[in-house]
C-alpha cells in the first residue's frame, strides 16, 4: 500500500516537473536565440550607417574604421562591400567566414532595409544594405559567434536541471512519508482484525459481516484507544 502511494505520488511530481520545466527552458533558450540574432544586426545596421558616410556622403572614413575597430574588440568578423568588392574589413575574419560573407552580401538587395542572415558553424552573419536610395550597391556584412550565448543556455539548462532533480529529491522524501502516513492506520487495523479472526473465540469477520449484510445491517470497525480493535454490529429492530 505504502510503496504504491509513494510511486503514485513520485510521478505526479515528475510529470509537474518536466510540463514546467521543459517548457520553461525552451522560453527562456528561444529569448536567447532571439536576442543574439537582434544584437547582431544592430551591429551591422550600425556599420552599415558608418560605411554610408564614408561611402555615399564622402565623409572621410573614421567613423567606419571606428566600427570597425569595435568590432575587432568584441572579436567580430565585420566586412564593407562596394560596388568594386571589399572595401574595408577587420583583421580577424577567417578565409571561409569571409567567404560567407561575400555571399551572403550578394544576397541583400539595395534599398531594402530588411537584414539577410546566414548561419556558419556557431557564426551568425547579417548584410545590411548601405543606403536608402537604391543607387549603391554597397552592403555591410558582421557576423558574430554564438559561443557566449551557447555557454549561457548551457548554464539556463544546467541550473533548470538542478533545480529540478532538488525539487524530486524532496518529491521522494514527501511521497515516502505520506505512504507510511496513510497506510499506518490501515495497517494497524489490518493487523488487529487478523488477529480478531484468527483467535478461535467465535465466527470470523467475514462471517459475520456476509450475516449482517443478508439481515440489512452493517459492521464497522474502529481502533480502540490504547490499542485493540472494537467492532460494531448494527442490525435493524425487528418487525
Amino acid at each position: 500500500m505504502s510503496r504504491r502511494i509513494a510511486l503514485v505520488t513520485i510521478g505526479l511530481v515528475t510529470a509537474l516537473l518536466v510540463l514546467a520545466v521543459v517548457p520553461l527552458g525552451v522560453s527562456l533558450t528561444t529569448n536567447e536565440r532571439a536576442s543574439f540574432r537582434f544584437t547582431v544586426e544592430s551591429a551591422a545596421r550600425n556599420l552599415s550607417a558608418a560605411a554610408e558616410e564614408y561611402l555615399a556622403d564622402h565623409d572621410p572614413a573614421t567613423a567606419m574604421n571606428d566600427a570597425l575597430a569595435e568590432a575587432k574588440r568584441r572579436g567580430d568578423c565585420a566586412l564593407v562591400y562596394g560596388g568594386s568588392g571589399t572595401v574595408a574589413s577587420t583583421a580577424s575574419c577567417p578565409a571561409d567566414l569571409a567567404a560567407q560573407a561575400a555571399t551572403t552580401a550578394a544576397a541583400a538587395r539595395p534599398a531594402s532595409d530588411d537584414a539577410v542572415f546566414a548561419q556558419h558553424g556557431d557564426w551568425l552573419l547579417a548584410a545590411v544594405a548601405v543606403g536608402d536610395d537604391g543607387k549603391r550597391a554597397d552592403t555591410a556584412v558582421l557576423a558574430r559567434s554564438a559561443d557566449s550565448t551557447n555557454d549561457r543556455i548551457g548554464v539556463v539548462w544546467a541550473w533548470l536541471a538542478g533545480t529540478g532533480l532538488a525539487i524530486l529529491a524532496l518529491g521522494v522524501l514527501f511521497a515516502r512519508w505520506l505512504g507510511h502516513w496513510v497506510a499506518r492506520p490501515l495497517t494497524a487495523l489490518s493487523a488487529t482484525a487478523a488477529r480478531f479472526g484468527t483467535g478461535g473465540n467465535g465466527l470470523g469477520l467475514a462471517i459475520v459481516h456476509r450475516l449482517a449484510t443478508a439481515n440489512g445491517g452493517k459492521v464497522a470497525l474502529d481502533q480502540t484507544p490504547g490499542g485493540g480493535l472494537t467492532v460494531s454490529l448494527t442490525l435493524p429492530a425487528p418487525r
